[in-house]
């Protein structure tokens, strides 16, 4: 009698599993076609939003070319590797950034219909006249493009860039050297007002003008000396190191810029073979990157090229492997 019962304890337990196994897959079944069903409902309403939009624009882009508009043609990037400007940029070495000047235009506005206008002198959505308009400049401006002149000379000995460079730098202290302060303020001095903080030392997104106008002074202060490049130096480092103390955290830019000032690596090439110069110029910035200043000589018929750092200066060094060899010491 035990061994009966213990069998139809086991058997109600096996039927009680199977029917709650068949309730759960009824249930599992039940939720899927559910979701299935609100997905294919989803899909089908997204299918008919979208071709709604779509009759929706075209019947704006018919309206838009009813009225003259044309729509606008953005060129294809430098370096779009399939665009129709690529082979002619490859040529000649351009790439157009904007549409047709002077022509009614429309473009999408990202889902919002679209935006009619008429392109400027350069092809672009602006207000022709603005171009007319002589544009403010900040501090940054200039010394980011002499910085991009100065390095164009060190990678290319380009004497324009140079002198160009030399030019924009005269310029800018001319616009915003503060002499009450010491530092170069942020918009020209003559046009200070009340929206513009005149004095910023911060780094923000990129290193501070003041900093990389101090970097910038070194370098010419190399490749071109004149006094007032020192002078400049001798300001700048000044106020630096009274605003430091005060404001560490917000001044990297210029503890690193001061220590390549106090390093003042120097690298003098002498040679007229450009694939020496090319040798030379690729170990120097290997090592140094943007710490070295880079300096051009032609003042015999042999090459040489001499390496100083704090004052100290190598002897002669005659191939690039004695110059690698004295790199090692730095």
């Amino acid at each position: 009698m035990k061994i009966v019962k213990k069998i139809k304890t086991v058997l109600l337990i096996i039927i009680n599993s199977l029917i709650f196994s068949l309730l759960f897959l009824i249930l599992i079944d039940y939720f899927l076609d559910q979701f299935l069903f609100k997905k294919s409902n989803f899909i089908n309403e997204t299918d008919k939003i979208e071709i709604n939009l779509r009759k929706e624009n075209e019947e704006l882009i018919k309206k838009a070319k009813q009225e003259g508009y044309n729509n606008y043609y953005v060129p294809e990037f430098y370096d779009e590797r399939n665009g129709i400007f690529h082979e002619i940029s490859k040529k000649y070495n351009y790439a157009p950034v904007g549409s047709k000047p002077y022509t009614k235009t429309f473009m999408c506005n990202e889902g919002y219909g679209l935006i009619k206008f008429k392109t400027d002198r350069y092809g672009l959505r602006n207000n022709d006249h603005k171009w007319n308009k002589q544009i403010d400049v900040f501090l940054e401006d200039y010394v980011y493009f002499s910085l991009l002149l100065l390095c164009n000379y060190e990678f290319t000995k380009k004497q324009s860039s140079l002198e160009k460079c030399i030019k924009l730098m005269d310029e800018a202290w001319g616009n915003f050297f503060n002499s009450n302060e010491g530092i170069l303020q942020k918009n020209k001095v003559q046009s200070n007002d009340l929206f513009v903080e005149p004095i910023d030392l911060n780094d923000n997104n990129i290193p501070n003008g003041n900093s990389v106008y101090l970097l910038i002074s070194n370098k010419l202060n190399n490749i071109a000396p004149e006094s007032k490049w020192n002078e400049r130096i001798d300001i700048l480092s000044k106020s630096f190191h009274s605003h430091i103390n005060s404001n560490f955290a917000q001044m990297f830019s210029y503890i690193k810029i001061l220590d390549i000032c106090e390093d003042n690596i120097t690298v003098t090439i002498n040679s007229k073979n450009t694939d020496t110069i090319e040798r030379i110029r690729e170990q120097v910035i290997k090592k140094f990157m943007d710490k070295a200043s880079i300096i051009y000589k032609e003042d015999s018929s042999e090459d040489y090229f001499i390496v100083c750092k704090k004052q100290t200066c190598s002897p002669k060094l005659k191939n690039l492997e004695e110059l690698v060899n004295y790199f090692k010491k730095l």
